[in-house]
């Protein structure tokens, strides 16, 4: 698996997947208005949005 995260296809497989994952959280965050579904949404978005960046920028840097 460890080969398969250092492709350019498996983090933005990953990130996909984690904001994707959000969406759930999202929609229940919004319909019973709890503060910490909306904090593990942004979290999980957050994460999937930087995790192509750090791979970009190790890349730039090796």
């Amino acid at each position: 698996m460890g080969k398969w995260l250092k492709t350019q296809f498996g983090q933005y497989t990953l990130a996909s997947t984690l904001v994707l994952l959000s969406f759930p959280f999202l929609y229940l965050a919004g319909t019973r208005g709890q503060v910490g579904l909306l904090i593990v949404a942004f979290i999980l978005l957050g994460l999937g949005m930087v995790y192509p960046l750090i791979g970009l920028l190790y890349k730039i840097n090796k």
